[in-house]
């Protein structure tokens, strides 16, 4: 959705769970354990040379090594910041 498109008074309200800063899904499409979601949601964080990589990166390709309610892993070049989350379990910094 483009930015703007929704007030932000809206989102606060209880139709939406937020994610990180400025990132939110409608609450009843929130999983605490839908892996994609979350990668989705770390992937619009990421800047250059960021990526998702081990269990996410698998997952996302379709790899079905998955624990149940594994984190995000992400790698970022080492100049660059990251968000920080408990939905983020590790950051190598590549």
């Amino acid at each position: 959705m483009p930015e703007g498109a929704i007030a932000k008074g809206a989102l606060r309200g209880p139709r939406w769970q937020r994610l990180f800063p400025d990132i939110y899904v409608i609450k009843e499409a929130y999983q605490p354990s839908d892996h994609r979601m979350w990668c989705d949601a770390v992937a619009l964080n990421l800047g250059p040379g960021c990526a998702i990589n081990g269990y996410g990166a698998g997952f996302l390709w379709s790899v079905d090594l998955l624990p149940e309610r594994a984190p995000v892993s992400i790698s970022v070049p080492p100049e660059t910041h990251a968000p920080a989350s408990d939905e983020i379990s590790e950051m190598v910094r590549a």
